[in-house]
C-alpha cells in the first residue's frame, strides 16, 4: 500500500463497510469488511473516530447513509481517511463520483481502497484516478449483468407459469419441499375468496355492500384488517383466480392452481359492467324488492333500494357518498315507467296464444338442436386432439422429434383444448337457457299485463330480471332495455304482426303465422 500524498501526520480515520441487503448481513460479510479494515487502521496508525456499517443499495435510492457519511467528513475541521475495504463497496456507478472527486480536490478527504492497493488524495495521478474510474466501470457492469440474469430468470419463471411476487388474497407464499419459494392455497381464504365471487355474481349487491359481505364471512386482509371496496374491486377483476396472471402488461397462465372457473369469474365481471345480471329466486337481504340489481346510476353503480320513514322505497346510488350527483329517487316513480313504457306494451293476442307458443318452441328447439350438434363437433375435436397428443408421444420416443419440439407442438395441442373446453361449457349454458325460455317466455309475455301489478316484489325482482337488461337511470328518467325476444312483443303487438293479413277474419283455413327474430 502507497503512503499518503498529503501528508506524513496520522490522520483520522472513517470506516464504511456496505452491504446491499439483510441476507448479505446476516452472513456476516459486513463483519468480515470490518476485520480487515480494523487490521489496516491498526498497521498505519490511523485513529478511528466514526463508523458505517450500513446496509443500502449502492445504484438504487437516496443512498441516505452514505450522503451523511459525506456530511460528516466534510464539516470535519481536518482531513479525513474514509477507509474503505473495495471500490464496489462505496460505489457502483458514476452518479457518485461528482461528489467524491469534489472532496478529494479541495484536500478534504483520502479514500483508502484496500483489495485495490489505491490511495486517492488532492495530488493523485492520471493513472491512479483512471484506474478508480476503470474500477467503478467495472463494478457497474457487474450490477447491469446481474440485473440482466435476474430479468431472464423472472421472465422463464413467467413463462413457466410462476408467480414472483406477493400471493394475492386466497393464496399464501411458503417454501416448497425444495426451500424453494412458491405459492399455495391459503385454506382459510380461499374458499372465502370463492364466496366472494359466487355473491357478487348472484348480481344484487354493490361493491360497498361487498365490503359487509366480506366482513361477514370472515375475510379480512391478512393483517386481519377489514377489506375496504377499492380492494373487493381489485379482487375482483384479477385473473389470477381462474388461472391468469398479468406481468409487464403480458399474460401468462399459472400453475398455482384456481379458485373459481373462468365461467364464473366472466360473470363477475359482466355484472360489474353492468352487461349482465343474474335472475335469483332469492335476492340478497332480508327485504326483497322489485328493483334490486335492475337499475344502475349513469356512473355505472347499481341503484340500491331502502326503505325510509318505515314504507317508502327509495333507489340510492351505491358510489362512494359524495362521489355521485344522482339523488334518491322514488322506486314508485321508475316503477311507473317500466309499467307504462314496458308492461303494457307486451300483449299478444288471445286468439292467436296456442299457435305462437308452438311456434316458439319449435323455433328454440331448433336452435337447440344446433347447440346439440355443434357440441358433437366439439366432442370430436377434443377426442381428436387426445390422439394426435398420443401420436406425439410416439414421435418423441422413436426420435423423430426433438423434447424442444415435442413441448412446443403440446403446448399448442393443450391451448386449443382449453378453447374447446370452454366453447362446450359455453354451449351447455345454451341448452340450459333455450329449455328454460321454452317453458317461461311465452306464458310470461301472454299473461303479464294481467297479472303483474300483483305480484308481490321478490316475484316482480325475477320478471323483470328476465325481461329487462342494461337499464340506465339518468335524474328521474329510466333509460329501459328489452331482453330478445320481448322487444318485439313489446314493438308488435297488434294482430297484424302475427297473422299473415291485416283484417281480423281468421277463422278461414291455411292461415300461416309470421315468424319473428
Amino acid at each position: 500500500m502507497k503512503k499518503s500524498k498529503i501528508s506524513n501526520q496520522p490522520m483520522k480515520a472513517v470506516l464504511f463497510a456496505r452491504v446491499s441487503s439483510r441476507e448479505q448481513e446476516q452472513g456476516a460479510s459486513i463483519d468480515a469488511q470490518m476485520a480487515t479494515i480494523y487490521d489496516y487502521c491498526n498497521r498505519k496508525g490511523l485513529p478511528i473516530i466514526k463508523e458505517y456499517s450500513i446496509v443500502e443499495s449502492s445504484v438504487n435510492g437516496d443512498r441516505k447513509q452514505y450522503k451523511e457519511m459525506l456530511a460528516f467528513v466534510q464539516h470535519r475541521p481536518e482531513k479525513i481517511a474514509i477507509i474503505v475495504n473495495c471500490v464496489d463497496r462505496l460505489q457502483r456507478s458514476y452518479k457518485d463520483t461528482p461528489a467524491l472527486d469534489d472532496l478529494r480536490r479541495a484536500g478534504k478527504i483520502e479514500v483508502h481502497f484496500l483489495k485495490e492497493n489505491l490511495i486517492l488524495c488532492k495530488d493523485s495521478t492520471g493513472m491512479e484516478l483512471m484506474f478508480w474510474n476503470m474500477s467503478v466501470l467495472m463494478a457497474n457492469s457487474y450490477v447491469l449483468s446481474l440485473a440482466d440474469n435476474v430479468k431472464r430468470s423472472m421472465k422463464f419463471l413467467w413463462e413457466h407459469g410462476h408467480w414472483t411476487s406477493q400471493a394475492p388474497l386466497g393464496y399464501r407464499n411458503i417454501r416448497n419441499a425444495d426451500g424453494k419459494a412458491d405459492i399455495d392455497f391459503d385454506p382459510v381464504r380461499a374458499p372465502l375468496v370463492k364466496r366472494l365471487f359466487e355473491e357478487y355474481a348472484k348480481g344484487y349487491m354493490s361493491l360497498r355492500g361487498m365490503v359487509e359481505f366480506a366482513s361477514g364471512i370472515g375475510l379480512t386482509r391478512r393483517n386481519g384488517g377489514k377489506l375496504q371496496r377499492s380492494e373487493i374491486n381489485n379482487i375482483l377483476h384479477n385473473s389470477f383466480y381462474f388461472g391468469l396472471m398479468t406481468v409487464n402488461d403480458k399474460v401468462y397462465p399459472h400453475v398455482h392452481g384456481n379458485i373459481i372457473d373462468k365461467e364464473l369469474f366472466d360473470l363477475v365481471q359482466d355484472t360489474l359492467t353492468g352487461k349482465r345480471r343474474t335472475p335469483n329466486k332469492q335476492p340478497y337481504g332480508s327485504k326483497p324488492f322489485a328493483l334490486r340489481g335492475i337499475i344502475r346510476c349513469s356512473c355505472g353503480c347499481l341503484m340500491s333500494p331502502e326503505i325510509k320513514k318505515g314504507k317508502y322505497v327509495y333507489l340510492k346510488c351505491s358510489h362512494a357518498k359524495g362521489h355521485c350527483e344522482q339523488r334518491p329517487i322514488k322506486e314508485s316513480l321508475i316503477m311507473e315507467q317500466i309499467e307504462t313504457e314496458v308492461i303494457g306494451k307486451i300483449s299478444i293476442p288471445d286468439e292467436i296464444m296456442d299457435d305462437l307458443q308452438a311456434k316458439v318452441k319449435k323455433m328454440l328447439e331448433g336452435e337447440n338442436e344446433q347447440a346439440l350438434s355443434n357440441k358433437r363437433r366439439l366432442e370430436a375435436e377434443v377426442k381428436s386432439l387426445k390422439a394426435k397428443e398420443s401420436r406425439l408421444v410416439d414421435l418423441l420416443i422413436d426420435g423423430t422429434l426433438t423434447k424442444q419440439m415435442y413441448d412446443a407442438k403440446l403446448e399448442e395441442i393443450k391451448k386449443e383444448q382449453d378453447r374447446l373446453s370452454s366453447l362446450q361449457l359455453k354451449y351447455g349454458q345454451v341448452e340450459e337457457n333455450i329449455n328454460r325460455m321454452v317453458s317461461n317466455v311465452v306464458d310470461i309475455a301472454g299473461n303479464l299485463v294481467k297479472y303483474f301489478k300483483s305480484y308481490k316484489p321478490a316475484i316482480k325482482n325475477e320478471l323483470l330480471n328476465i325481461l329487462l337488461y342494461n337499464c340506465r337511470l339518468d335524474g328521474e328518467k329510466a333509460w329501459i332495455s328489452l331482453q330478445k325476444p320481448f322487444n318485439f312483443l313489446s314493438e308488435k303487438p297488434d294482430c297484424s304482426f302475427w297473422l299473415g293479413r291485416t283484417d281480423s277474419n281468421h277463422d278461414k283455413e291455411n292461415q300461416n303465422l309470421l315468424s319473428y327474430h
